[in-house]
């Protein structure tokens, strides 16, 4: 069977500058500090590029069934975005995309978070019953209120 593509898209609009959004999202290092993915497990392990930051920085994680397996490499960087290739390598093997926009609204930001990515092997199946926007929808949400208490508690 041919992959089928998919594209999952989020947003939220934080009281804060761009430029302060932009530095969590943009320095890999931060993301401990909001990433929907943290606290699944706490004997996760992490290993960061050094720098966290820029085109070809990137972070690794290993953890439980929960947390999973992969890593995060950011492949471009503009004053209004962050795009990323994810590779998991556990629970599933799977590549998608993410991009960040971000635009200015009044006081504060809008963030949008997109995935992309091709349905493929065990997650077709999945997919099949799922849709990929159930699936990753709500972690994103969660990504995105984190990010938004954080960016709104710093000066």
């Amino acid at each position: 069977m041919l992959a089928k593509p998919y594209a999952v898209v989020r947003t939220v609009t934080i009281e804060a500058l761009p430029e302060q959004v932009h530095a969590m999202i943009a320095d890999l290092g931060s993301w401990v500090l909001w990433s929907p993915w943290e606290g699944r497990d706490a004997t996760l392990v992490r290993r960061f590029s050094h720098p966290t930051t820029g085109p070809g920085a990137w972070f690794e994680w290993e953890g439980n069934f929960q947390a999973g397996q992969g890593r995060v490499e950011i492949l471009h960087v503009s004053d209004d975005s962050v795009s990323l290739d994810v590779q998991w390598r556990r629970p599933v093997v799977s590549e998608q995309q993410m991009e960040f926009r971000l635009a200015r609204t009044g006081s504060g930001t809008q963030v949008t978070w997109t995935t992309h990515g091709e349905i493929s092997g065990a997650i077709r199946v999945l997919a099949y019953f799922v849709p990929m926007s159930r699936i990753h929808g709500p972690t994103f949400s969660r990504g995105l209120a984190r990010l938004k208490a954080v960016c709104e508690r710093r000066p």
